[in-house]
Parts: structure tokens; sequence; C-alpha cells
């Protein structure tokens, strides 16, 4: 059992989560900011939903492009230009806005993670051709490390994973590549 307190770049605890797996039993704490400061999940209450779309179609039947607007909206003219060809899908809160508090509660986070293995499973049945996942994140730390875990090593396509740097997202580093 690992109980995990993580605070990095997005992309590194992406990585981090991978390198972590989901065979070994992890607890993971979101760093709370504002009325209740700390590591320690404030609520109990029901959890926030999150629902994935297809933003925009491709021409591109081998990379899509998935945005995750959680902490954070990402708009689709932030896209880099190089994915102009890569259908864009994006996973959000379905019922409230992008925003840094967003996981108050363990609930959330798993909500989250079984919305991203329900795209990650929609996309295999649906677009089995798909060899790369460009994924631009704007995600809480614990959402990040599940991004990374929930990755089925050496049967899902590689993930290129970007960080934005100024204005724009940069591809930072590539994992799960075959």
């Amino acid at each position: 059992h690992l109980s995990v307190f993580a605070f990095a770049r997005i992309p590194l605890l992406i990585l981090l989560g991978f390198e972590l797996d989901d065979k070994v039993p992890v607890e993971l704490y979101q760093k709370h900011r504002g009325d209740v400061e700390g590591w320690v999940w404030p609520e109990d209450g029901p959890p926030e939903e999150f629902e994935w779309n297809l933003v925009r179609e491709g021409t591109s039947d081998s990379k899509v492009a998935l945005i995750l607007s959680i902490s954070g909206s990402v708009s689709l003219g932030e896209v880099p230009s190089s994915l102009i060809d890569a259908a864009v899908f994006e996973i959000r809160p379905a019922n409230s806005t992008p925003n840094p508090n967003l996981f108050r509660s363990r609930a959330t986070l798993d909500a989250f993670a079984r919305c991203y293995q329900d795209f990650l499973s929609s996309l295999e049945a649906e677009r089995g051709d798909v060899a790369t996942i460009h994924l631009l994140p704007a995600v809480p730390i614990t959402a990040a490390i599940a991004t990374g875990r929930h990755l089925m090593r050496d049967v899902q396509p590689e993930v290129v994973v970007y960080d934005k740097i100024g204005t724009q997202f940069e591809p930072t580093l590539t994992i799960n590549q075959k």
C-alpha cells in the first residue's frame, strides 16, 4: 500500500502515475487551498460527475487529442497547430465549471477516473487504429496521477503529454511507447 502526497509539474505527475500503475493499492491525497488548507479530503458528499465529448472530428486515424478541462478550461484554439488533423476530445465536469477546487472528495477523484477509463475503452472500441493520444491537461494533482495510473501498459496507445508553457501547450514527454 502506498500513500501519495505529490506536488510537481502535471506531466511529471502523469508519468509518476504511469510508473505506479494500478496494480498496487495507492491512496492519493489532494493538496487543498482556501477554507480548508492541507492534504485531508474535506468533503464526503456527492461527487462531481464528468463527461467526455468529441469536440472536433479529425482526418487522421492514428492520433487523437484529449483535452482535460478539470481545474481550468482548455479551449480548442489552444490545441497546437501540429494536431490540426487529429480528432479532439474533451473530459470536463458535467454540471460545474472547471476550477481548481473541484476535487473536494475522493469520490470526485473516482468519478474522474471512471470517466477517463470509459473514454479509453470507447477509443479502443471505436477507433482501434489510434497509435497516439496527445494529452493537454488542466487538472489537479490527483487527477494527473490517476491519468497515468489508468493507462494499460503496452496495450493502449502511447501518450504525448503537453505542458502549458506561457500561453501555449508544448509536448513534454511520451509514455507507454511501444
